[in-house]
């Protein structure tokens, strides 16, 4: 009996190695994977607004850091170096917030809308310094 027993063994073992291999070859599952997230259309539409807003808002500071760049151009009155360190320091730190904030997920979406108003209130501070208040 002994015999038969070690070929049924062997011979399911053999059998079975092709399954195994290909669950190994898997991806292995992610957290994210393991659940499914169910689209919530209330978040999905104010996050859109909201990026739609934080779009306008971007093409207008956008504009408003080119005219005043060419104004001074045009006038010959530069802010100090200092002050346009600071000024295009938060302009380049509000632009890299708002490609964090379109590039976020659902799950890091607080995080990155806090960090881009964090960055857009200092934007407006510092553009308010210099060019008196936002348009």
């Amino acid at each position: 009996m002994r015999p038969l027993a070690a070929s049924l063994l062997t011979l399911s073992l053999v059998a079975a190695a092709p399954l195994a291999a290909a669950a190994m070859e898997r991806a292995p599952a992610t957290p994210h994977s393991l659940f499914t997230r169910v689209d919530d259309s209330g978040f999905t539409q104010k996050r859109q607004e909201y990026q739609e807003r934080a779009q306008r808002q971007m093409d207008e500071w956008g504009h408003k850091m080119s005219a005043a760049t060419e104004s001074a151009k045009e006038n010959g009155k530069e802010l100090a170096a200092d002050a346009q360190a600071e000024l295009d320091h938060a302009w380049a730190d509000t632009k890299e917030q708002w490609a964090k904030l379109q590039q976020a997920s659902a799950d890091g979406w607080e995080r990155a809308r806090t960090a881009y108003e964090r960055a857009s209130r200092k934007m407006r501070d510092e553009w308010s310094k210099f060019h008196g208040e936002e348009d």
